[in-house]
Formats: C-alpha cells, sequence, structure tokens
C-alpha cells in the first residue's frame, strides 16, 4: 500500500489559521492591480512602489515556500500547510563537521532577459532550491571576517552569497525566495547610482529610500563597490579604454596619462568616498570592497605598480577585498591564510543548472588524505589551459587547436601536504608529460616532469619556472601500455618516481610550497598534437 496522507496531522482550522489563509486570499487579488500596475511603470521610481514590491514578494514568498516543500518530495497537502509557516531554516543537512574553506558566489541581474551575467528568475531559484536540499547554509559578513581570522568555526556546508551593483531586478526577485530558504546575501552597492539624489528614480539601482529597507532587511547586508569605479575610461591618448582601478587614466586636457600619484589618490579617494557614503546614509560599518569587473590590476594594467598599489590602498580603507576568479585558473573556495583579506568569488554561470552549482561545491570541498581517484566519474578536476574530459573510467588531457599541451588540477586538494602520490598513466602521444605537486595556483607550483631521455624536477614560483635536478636517462614513455608516474611529498622537499622507483631523489623547493594540491600536464611539439590518459591515482599521508 502507498503512503497514505494523513490529513488531520495538517488540519488546523483555529482561527488564526483561517484568518491567515483569508488574508492570502485577499492579497493576491489585491497584488493582482498592483503588479499590472508595476509592469506598466506607473509607480516606478516612487517610495510608494516599495510598499507593492513588498506585498507581491510576500505572495512570491508563500509561492516558493510551496514549491520548496514540494520540491522536497511533500504531498499537495503537506506542502500547502508548509507555505503557510514552515520555518526552513531547520532543512540544513550539516553533518557536524567544520569547514576548512568557504566557497562565496557573485551574481548580477535576476531577469527573464537572460545573458552572460543575468540569470532568470527560474533558474536563479531552481539554484537556490538546490543547494539548500543538499545541506547548504548562508553565512554573513561578519561570519566570515571571524572564519578567517580563526575566531569562529563555520559548518562544513557553508557558503556566503553575493550580488553586485545594487540593482533592483537583482534585490526584488532574489529576497523572496531568500525569505522562504532563510537565506542571506551581500549587495555590493555603486554609490553613484543608488546613494546619489539624482538617480533617485533609477528603475535600475535601488534608490536611497530602498536601500534604507535593505539595511532593515535581516536577510542582506550593504557593502561597497565604489562611488564611480565602473565603467571604462580612457587610458592613452588613442582612445583605447580600461579598468578603473587597474591603469593610469588619460587626461585629455593636459594630454597625458595620470601620474602614481593622481592614480592613487583617484582610486583611494573612490574607495573612501564610497565607505562614507554608505556609513553617512544608512549608519552602518561597511567592511568589505568588492572591485568593480574583478579588477585591481592583476591581469590588465598599463604600469607594473598598480596591483601592488591597489591592494596597498584598499587594504588600508577595508578589512576584506573581494574579486572574481577567471574560469578554472585557480582553487574554488577560500583559505583562511595570510592573504586572506583578499577573498575569491565564483561567477555563477547564467546557464548553471542547480546540480551544476552543487557539484562544484560538493568537488571543491576539502579532499582529505588517504584518497583513491578510480575516474569513474569527475571528482573536480579543472581545466586552466587545454583540453580535458571524462571518457572509459579515464581522465584524458589533450592539447586543443590553440595549445601544444594540457594541464589540469584537483579542486579540493589546497591543503595536502606530507603525501606520496602515485598515479596510472597512457602518454598515446606528445613529448613530456609530469605530474604537478604543491600547487597553489598557475604561477606557484612544482612538477615531476618526464621525456624520451631525461627527467627533471622542477618549481615554478611567481611564473618564473626553475630545474631543480635532472636524471639523464632513457625513460620509456607509456603509448600503447600503462605506465606509473609518482611523487613524495615531505614538507618542502619532493622527489620523483618512476614506475615506483626514484628517477630524482629528494631535492628542497621553496618554502612557499609547503602545501599544495595535485595536477598533471603534457604537452608536444606542435599544436594539437598531445594527449594524456589516467585512470587511478592513489595518495597517502606519510608518517613525519
Amino acid at each position: 500500500m502507498g503512503n497514505k496522507v494523513n490529513f488531520m496531522r495538517y488540519a488546523d482550522f483555529s482561527f488564526k489559521k483561517v484568518l491567515s489563509m483569508t488574508m492570502v486570499f485577499m492579497i493576491l487579488i489585491f497584488a493582482t492591480g498592483i503588479t499590472y500596475g508595476q509592469k506598466k511603470d506607473y509607480l516606478r521610481g516612487f517610495s510608494i512602489s516599495y510598499y507593492f514590491n513588498t506585498i507581491e514578494n510576500t505572495l512570491k514568498t508563500f509561492a516558493y515556500k510551496y514549491e520548496f516543500s514540494n520540491y522536497q518530495g511533500n504531498s499537495f497537502t503537506a506542502s500547502v500547510f508548509d507555505a503557510l509557516g514552515k520555518d526552513f531554516s531547520l532543512n540544513s543537512d550539516n553533518s557536524g563537521k567544520t569547514a576548512k574553506s568557504l566557497p562565496v558566489l557573485v551574481y548580477h541581474g535576476i531577469t527573464a532577459n537572460t545573458d552572460e551575467f543575468n540569470i532568470s528568475p527560474d533558474l536563479f531559484k531552481e539554484q537556490m532550491f538546490a543547494l539548500k536540499e543538499a545541506g547548504y547554509e548562508t553565512v554573513k559578513i561578519d561570519d566570515v571576517m571571524a572564519f578567517f581570522r580563526g575566531e569562529k568555526t563555520l559548518p562544513e556546508k557553508s557558503f556566503l552569497l553575493t550580488f553586485d551593483d545594487g540593482r533592483r531586478d537583482s534585490f526584488y526577485n532574489a529576497d523572496p525566495i531568500l525569505q522562504t530558504l532563510n537565506y542571506t546575501a551581500v549587495m555590493f552597492v555603486i554609490t553613484k547610482e543608488s546613494v546619489s539624489e539624482a538617480n533617485s528614480r533609477s528603475s535600475f539601482y535601488l534608490s536611497k529610500w530602498e536601500l534604507e529597507r535593505v539595511a532593515k532587511n535581516n536577510n542582506w547586508e550593504i557593502e561597497s563597490h565604489g562611488r564611480n569605479a565602473h565603467g571604462f575610461y580612457p587610458i592613452d591618448e588613442k582612445g583605447n579604454s580600461g579598468h578603473f582601478f587597474s591603469n593610469k587614466l588619460w587626461l585629455k586636457d593636459k594630454n597625458r596619462l595620470e601620474t602614481t600619484e593622481e592614480f592613487e589618490d583617484r582610486i583611494t579617494e573612490d574607495m573612501i568616498g564610497a565607505k562614507e557614503d554608505l556609513e553617512n546614509s544608512f549608519r552602518i560599518h561597511v567592511t568589505s570592497f568588492a572591485f568593480p569587473f574583478g579588477e585591481f590590476g592583476q591581469e590588465e594594467t598599463n604600469f607594473n605598480e598598480a596591483n601592488e598599489i591597489a591592494l596597498r590602498d584598499s587594504k588600508s580603507i577595508y578589512d576584506f577585498l573581494y574579486y572574481q576568479i577567471r574560469g578554472e585558473n585557480g582553487f574554488t573556495r577560500n583559505y583562511p591564510t595570510e592573504d586572506s583579506f583578499l577573498i575569491k568569488r565564483i561567477k555563477v554561470e547564467t546557464s548553471w543548472k542547480g546540480s551544476d552549482l552543487v557539484w562544484l561545491l560538493n568537488t571543491s570541498s576539502d579532499k582529505s588524505l588517504s584518497y583513491i581517484d578510480n575516474m569513474d566519474s569527475d571528482n573536480g578536476w579543472l581545466d586552466p589551459w587545454g583540453d580535458s574530459y571524462m571518457e572509459n573510467e579515464n581522465l584524458v588531457l589533450k592539447a586543443s587547436p590553440n595549445t601544444k599541451g594540457s594541464f589540469v588540477f584537483l579542486n579540493g586538494t589546497y591543503l595536502w601536504s606530507n603525501y606520496e602520490l602515485e598515479a596510472s598513466v597512457n602518454f598515446p602521444k606528445g613529448s613530456a608529460v609530469a605530474l604537478i605537486a604543491q600547487y597553489k595556483d598557475e604561477k606557484n607550483y612544482s612538477m615531476c616532469k618526464f621525456t624520451y631521455d631525461h627527467a627533471t624536477l622542477e618549481e615554478k614560483i611567481d611564473g618564473k619556472q626553475k630545474i631543480l635536478a635532472i636524471t639523464k636517462k632513457p625513460f620509456d614513455l607509456p603509448r600503447s601500455e600503462w605506465g606509473k608516474i609518482g611523487a613524495i611529498v615531505d614538507g618542502n622537499t619532493i622527489s620523483c618516481l618512476w614506475n615506483s622507483e626514484e628517477a630524482i631523489p629528494k631535492e628542497e623547493v621553496n618554502e612557499i610550497l609547503s602545501h599544495g594540491g595535485i595536477g598533471f600536464t603534457t604537452w608536444g611539439e606542435k599544436f594539437n598534437e598531445s594527449e594524456l590518459r589516467i585512470k587511478k591515482i592513489v595518495a597517502s599521508p606519510i608518517e613525519l
């Protein structure tokens, strides 16, 4: 017999419950006219529209609670009664384990017209429902600060949810979902657009009046996204443009670039001004700053000192700085380190399903030693360059048409230290293969590299590669058969293994490589002509 719904479990015909349901139906009728007026833009820009949106969001919250209860597999009756009052903050599936790292998500707009920066309301809802169902819970800015300072532990499945720009569509479409799931979020605000009286009737950005209400909303926090730092600015006499914090600007009236002093004065004034705008307007304490476009001279600049100056000056004004990671160029999560004031954010792709986002957070979680990967599924292999994919229980690395090789690393291994690693590999084509160890990022790691006639132990520090040791002898690269490559990592020393035997004795590497993740790389003499297959890796801790 199937499960029967015990209706009496949910039946509650008390005056309070009947009154609540009556009010909901009355509000539904009232909101129909309000929603029509909003869509016609009759009320947009006026403070009264906030109240109409609040009513509409209350109704959406009711609907979303019903949907989420139904999403969890509950019956129609159970879902209706859950929608009338269940607190889904009790839904967390955290196991009692504490987090070693923290992922941070960033969104921009939530609109029906989707593109690279704008996600649809339905897909955003699906992503949040999936995270909640998987046991993930949001944290607040103070939690983040305390975690990175070593003052507080967080549950294992914690994450910080952020939105950029202070957009109306992101607030009004996200708020009822946050209310439903008891999630919180941070809004990084452009003060020129939202605090300035000149833009008080903007249909795109939240007004100052609206932000006052947002500041009192327990599900939201407000932080800084600069004052005038958005858009692109002229950076040379030819009219080329660049980012505000990355470049000296071209002064047309003086026919020259800014001096370094002028650059520093400009960016400092903007950061201080934005902080003061928010603190004075909303009586809040602003601690965090999100770089517009995630740029602070680390990638695109017209003078080399931009990165150092931008970080130094922003750190003197704010406690924590946020930026976006590009593609798969580094570990997804943030770790409490000496540089933890600089926090990376995951730009959530507007095409990701809820399951895609859950997969990313799950596979980026910290992997413990001992570790075995039989390559029967993708457990978080990321490729900064070249191509990689799973095929027939193999991890396959291939050069792309515009690269001579490929590079992968395993997300969630950033904290690994003191281990022995061995991989079963097949190398159908190419001239060299390497095992990556102590991987911090694309500019800092060590590797055991093998070619036909020699093996080398190399390190890469701040992008500069150096050979530490070399063994000159033939190595029978496994073309049709399977072979093994490996390494033993002991503190900041490493030795290289070939078919379980020592190929290069233990050597010291740079002390910043005392821990780090694992990966592989391959390359050939020509474009699109190298391939490496990996069918199993085994990582075991070594006793000190």
